[in-house]
């Protein structure tokens, strides 16, 4: 069976899932997903502590938006409280303009709802253009890149159509919901595209703590 196409119920709603809802409601919410088991166990023992992230793990569950599946992630934070709505489309062996494409549909797609969007405008360097192109639907999203891979976005966009600041990102936004829409293709590694849909709640609110998932990386 085919997933169905899915709308925005409202600025905080995907499809089955709201944010704000607990942690035991979003996973009625969407029966059929199968989550990685590690994901799951990491949430069991660290939800009341720091929060968690749950993505899926080879399911064909997935929401379709104008043609592609993206698989749900959810974060919630340590109330158990569902702070941010990933949507995931990845896929391998795909063209440049192809993923470009798909990108440009989900920004038009976040657009229907959020109004305008705002993005940073990028700097070339050297190796690298930048850009800014137009999705199917006319929306400017900046892109930089090289011959063969390239970055899109991120956009954002706000309920009340105010231009969002993507580089503070400790602002708090009148207190208002937003999405982001990100994308690469990385063309030297198996052609990839990935493109990220993200509903999240205000600024103001908590979020899970990602010091684990942060080690490793610099902080410059």
């Amino acid at each position: 069976m085919q997933p169905a196409e899915h709308k925005w119920k409202s600025p905080t709603e995907f499809g089955p899932l709201k944010l704000g809802m607990t942690y035991d409601e979003a996973l009625d919410a969407v029966p059929s997903a199968q989550w990685n088991p590690s994901a799951l166990q990491d949430c069991g023992k660290d939800l009341a502590i720091k929060g968690c992230f749950l993505t899926q793990y080879k399911s064909p569950f997935g929401f379709r938006i104008d043609g592609a599946l993206l698989d749900p992630q959810l974060s919630f934070n340590k109330h158990g409280s569902l702070t941010d709505i990933g949507l995931h489309y990845e896929r391998d062996g795909i063209k440049g303009e192809d993923c470009r494409m798909i990108y440009g549909r989900m920004v038009d797609y976040v657009r229907e709802t959020y109004g305008p969007l705002a993005y940073e405008t990028p700097k070339p360097e050297k190796g690298y253009e930048a850009r800014i192109l137009k999705s199917p639907g006319g929306t400017d999203y900046p892109v930089k890149g090289g011959a063969s891979s390239f970055i899109a976005g991120p956009v954002r966009g706000s309920l009340d159509g105010v231009k969002l600041p993507i580089a503070k990102p400790t602002m708090k936004w009148n207190n208002l919901p937003y999405a982001d829409v990100f994308g690469a293709f990385l063309g030297q590694v198996g052609k990839k595209c990935i493109v990220d849909v993200t509903l999240l709640q205000p600024e103001s609110v908590e979020r899970r703590d990602m010091g684990d998932d942060l080690k490793g990386f610099s902080k410059d």
